[in-house]
């Protein structure tokens, strides 16, 4: 019974954090932002259970940006240091524990990412 609870919480928490509205979820076509050239580092992020892509602003005591993409190709591992373009929206509204110096959460359709020049 507990384990089947445990697997019931969890499979409600994952509905949880991607029932966005269509409209909002940029997925499914809505973007209101553009991102063009950041540099960020792919991440696995266990809130999302996939890779993120990490952006750190300024210092690290400023906190950090967390880009959620709809579409990461397989080439792509954490660890991984990128630049990528796209276009998103900020996530609002899903009560997502951050790190200490805030996070920023956007959802990120890409538009092109490449490996640094550095990391090949």
């Amino acid at each position: 019974m507990k384990t089947t609870f445990t697997r019931l919480f969890s499979l409600m928490t994952v509905l949880l954090l991607f029932s966005c509205d269509q409209e909002e979820n940029p997925c499914n076509g809505k973007t209101d932002l553009t991102f063009e050239d950041l540099k960020g580092e792919v991440r696995y992020d266990n809130r999302f259970n996939r890779n993120v892509i990490i952006v750190m602003l300024h210092t690290p005591g400023d906190g950090r940006d967390v880009y959620v993409p709809c579409s990461l190709p397989d080439e792509f591992q954490a660890g991984d240091n990128v630049i990528f373009s796209g276009e998103g929206t900020k996530v609002e509204g899903i009560p997502i524990p951050d790190v200490l110096g805030g996070e920023s959460f956007y959802y990120l359709v890409l538009s092109s990412v490449e490996l640094q020049q550095d990391d090949l």
